[in-house]
């Protein structure tokens, strides 16, 4: 089920005077329209559908134009491109002097707000970042580190070893998350073997002698 961000007031869609911007045309016969990104830059090449059929396409400044609508009519509008977060709205279409205004976010920009959010220990701001980016790009790595993450200041350190385990099985180069997992082992669940297993992981992939040394203590406490 998508998620309906356009209530919590993160993707709006609103209409406004087309006499306020002089490249858009008043139309009997239609509705005219610009789409946004989170940093006010137009987004071109995006997939309009009117109903579940296709429209229109924006174009390089990020305007559109639905034909054939009729004045006190509701439609549903969808807007899609690939990376960037599905947008879906109810629309009155009353006034054909009016144009419609979408804003859609880029995958990297909720990830970039969920890292700050992250920062600031915004728990609930951060899972509704990531699931927007979700939404957006689907399962990606980054997403589900960051999940990671967040269960790991939340205490819910089953929780980020289960996440890690999936994305080694993704990231077969990643020593990063061998070093994370040896940490929880290690420090948080005090499973020795388990934390010098994934510290040689790590070995495997990058050398560091502090990393060694660990190992060399940790074999001297089993």
């Amino acid at each position: 089920m998508k998620l309906r961000l356009i209530c919590l007031g993160i993707i709006t869609a609103v209409f406004f005077s087309c006499a306020t911007n002089p490249g858009l045309k008043k139309t009997a016969h239609g509705l005219y329209g610009m789409i946004y990104d989170g940093g006010n830059r137009p987004v071109k090449e995006v997939k309009i559908y009117v109903e579940n059929k296709f429209s229109a396409v924006s174009d390089i400044n990020g305007h559109f134009s639905l034909a054939g609508l009729k004045t006190g009519k509701g439609y549903r509008i969808k807007a899609y491109k690939e990376n960037y977060e599905e947008v879906t709205l109810e629309i009155d279409y009353l006034d054909p002097g009016n144009a419609l205004y979408i804003n859609m976010y880029h995958t990297d920009q909720p990830l970039t707000q969920a890292e700050q959010a992250l920062r600031d220990k915004d728990w609930l701001q951060t899972e509704t970042l990531l699931t927007r980016a979700e939404e957006a790009r689907g399962n990606y790595p980054s997403i589900e580190y960051l999940r990671g993450i967040l269960s790991y200041y939340k205490g819910e350190y089953g929780e980020v070893l289960n996440i890690l385990t999936k994305l080694t099985e993704k990231e077969k180069n990643a020593p990063y998350l061998y070093l994370f997992m040896a940490d929880l082992y290690q420090y948080y669940t005090e499973d020795t073997e388990r934390a010098v297993f994934f510290l040689n992981k790590f070995l495997e992939l990058r050398y560091d002698e502090e990393v060694a040394n660990r190992v060399r203590l940790l074999i001297g406490d089993l």
